[in-house]
């Protein structure tokens, strides 16, 4: 019984159980994911060990042989594993937003879980069904998931947040959002006067987030079909700003949040 109250008490899980993992099953994989697929029905599985070793993603490389162990060593399918790594990091993502809407914005319980619903349903999750999707959903709770911990006090809980927010930066555009996430974190600490965040700890992420880009791309940069991949050069900076290009991305990426801003007007006008 109490695990059945801890569920309803985070009711966006049948959210997930009910409108993303149930269509999961009947879906093949798609996009980049057909590759994934076609190479674990032959048994093959050197393609992927490429790919992922020449774009430098060695964390997403150990979570597919993980995947490819339990294919060798069972009668399941890869797609029962593909799926289930959507679903329950998502699951892991909502809970993580749940946790931050009550910490960093002292929301009570009842606009958490509606924030976590909200996350479970966002109209993107339907590029689940390609497995380098499903990855990078991997990559973003553990950003999330490593800050919350870093945060603390614990020198324990510290060290394994500032891993996990290592391990996270197989996603690229996380070295960016853990900034972010940190400024908003020291804004409101100063602002409200009610979250012991220090400077130092901000630094700290700037200069980790800054020190893990220029080592990989000095001492482990992409190579074979993905030499320039992700590299910031100042070409790359001067087309963007010709171009127009950076500010048609922002613009573009906008959408989904005007699409939701009327949650936060409502929240403050109730």
């Amino acid at each position: 019984m109490h695990y059945f109250k801890k569920i309803n008490d985070n009711y966006y899980i049948y959210a997930i159980l009910i409108f993303i993992f149930l269509p999961l099953n009947y879906l093949p994989q798609l996009f980049d994911g057909v590759s994934f697929s076609y190479i674990y029905e032959i048994g093959d599985f050197s393609p992927l060990k490429l790919w992922f070793t020449e774009n430098r993603k060695p964390t997403h490389l150990f979570v597919l042989y993980v995947i490819d162990f339990f294919v060798k060593h069972t009668f399941l399918p890869a797609e029962i594993f593909f799926d289930g790594i959507a679903v329950i990091f998502l699951i892991l993502l909502c809970f993580e937003v749940k946790q931050y809407s009550k910490f960093l914005f002292g929301l009570e319980n009842k606009w958490c879980n509606l924030a976590a619903l909200f996350t479970a349903i966002f109209p993107v999750w339907h590029t689940l069904v390609a497995m380098n999707i499903n990855l990078y959903v991997f990559s973003i709770y553990f950003l999330f998931f490593g800050y919350r911990n870093f945060i603390s006090k614990n020198i324990v809980k510290v060290f394994i947040g500032l891993l996990s927010i290592i391990i996270s930066f197989n996603l690229e555009s996380n070295l960016s959002f853990v900034i972010g996430l940190a400024f908003v974190h020291l804004i409101l600490s100063k602002v409200n006067n009610k979250y012991n965040f220090p400077l130092s700890k901000f630094i700290i992420v700037i200069l980790v987030s800054f020190a893990y880009y220029f080592i990989k791309d000095i001492y482990f940069p992409p190579f074979g079909h993905f030499t320039g991949y992700n590299v910031i050069t100042f070409d790359n900076l001067v087309n963007l700003f010709a171009n127009a290009r950076l500010i048609n991305n922002i613009l573009n990426y906008s959408t989904y949040l005007l699409l939701y801003l009327w949650l936060p007007i409502i929240f403050l006008l109730h």
